[in-house]
């Protein structure tokens, strides 16, 4: 691939290929892309296009505007001047540059350093034998039980239980108490009152039961 940079085809450096088929081989033949190091390798393939990936918890980025807070800066940014003033200062001014730069890319005494340590998004968890062999050992104790004994499949949630239904029967047993007693309470004040009764529907019953209280106690409804 080309870039701004650098230029395509290209021949890689053999130090460079030597390390990218060492990463294969730390990983059962296949290159891990969202690790460290191929990040690493990236770097040294695209030094100005790829960015360093640091070791993670070794940096501590900033944006412009906490930079400028931290130090007390007006801008971020340098000025023409002082970044010509910078370059004049520095020795570096006699090393090849542009074209003539690019081909000493891969020799070997301009390698970028290279740090060995790997980070991987999601790291292999491996689980000990032991406790791998305890856990399939209680499945198949848990369900040995099962078909041993197939009245437990068929046993109710522990949320249903006797006590949590007691609430539920006492209601329906008071509701039907009461209106057992209001009917025996009716029949009783009829049969009480002498008078025959002609057969009626039910809210005539009542209508006539209350008008009889009225009339013989000023107003006064039974309970």
């Amino acid at each position: 691939m080309s870039s701004k940079t650098v230029e395509a085809p290209r021949k890689l450096s053999d130090s460079l290929v030597q390390r990218l088929s060492q990463l294969a081989q730390a990983n059962n033949g296949v290159v891990p892309l969202h690790g460290r190091l191929f990040a690493q390798w990236m770097h040294h393939a695209f030094p100005r296009e790829c960015p360093y990936p640091h070791p993670a918890g070794t940096t501590s980025p900033q944006t412009p505007d906490e930079w400028m807070q931290a130090t007390g800066q007006q801008d971020s940014k340098k000025t023409v001047e002082e970044i010509t003033a910078h370059v004049d200062a520095d020795g570096a001014c006699t090393l090849p540059m542009g074209a003539q730069a690019r081909k000493h890319h891969d020799f070997k005494e301009n390698e970028l350093p290279w740090d060995d340590s790997e980070e991987l998004l999601r790291p292999v968890v491996t689980v000990p034998k032991v406790a791998a062999q305890s856990a399939a050992d209680a499945a198949a104790e848990a369900q040995a039980a099962g078909e041993a004994n197939p009245s437990m499949r068929l046993a109710l949630p522990r949320h249903v239980t006797l006590l949590s239904m007691l609430p539920s029967l006492l209601s329906k047993l008071a509701t039907f108490v009461s209106l057992a007693f209001v009917l025996a309470f009716m029949a009783w004040k009829v049969t009480a009152s002498g008078k025959e009764v002609e057969p009626m529907n039910p809210i005539t019953f009542v209508q006539m039961l209350l008008r009889d209280r009225r009339s013989s106690r000023a107003g006064m409804i039974p309970f």
